[in-house]
C-alpha cells in the first residue's frame, strides 16, 4: 500500500526528472563531509525540490497553505521547510 509520503516522493521525482542538477552549497556546515546537489521548481503557489548526496535522496513539496502554516511556526530548527530539518543536520 502506498502512503502519502511515498506518493509525494514519487510525484516530485517524476515532475523534476528533466530538471538539471545543481550544486548545493551548505554554508551552515563548516566542512560538510558530503557534496549535495539540488533540483527544484517554484511556482507562484507552490514549490518542490529534490536534494541528493549521491547516497540518499530527499524530496519536499509544499502548496501555499502548507507554506503559510510553516511560516507561522517561526522556529526554523523544527520547521519542516527548513533545510536543516529536511537533511537532519
Amino acid at each position: 500500500m502506498e502512503t502519502q509520503g511515498e506518493s509525494t516522493h514519487q510525484r516530485v521525482l517524476l515532475e523534476l526528472h528533466e530538471e538539471v542538477w545543481q550544486p548545493l552549497v551548505l554554508t551552515e556546515i563548516p566542512e560538510p563531509k558530503d557534496t549535495y546537489f539540488i533540483k527544484y521548481k517554484f511556482t507562484p503557489t507552490s514549490y518542490m525540490l529534490v536534494i541528493t548526496n549521491m547516497y540518499h535522496v530527499w524530496t519536499q513539496a509544499c502548496e501555499r497553505d502548507e507554506i503559510k502554516k510553516a511560516r507561522l511556526v517561526g522556529d526554523c530548527s523544527s520547521n519542516p521547510l527548513s533545510l536543516n530539518f529536511l537533511l537532519g543536520v
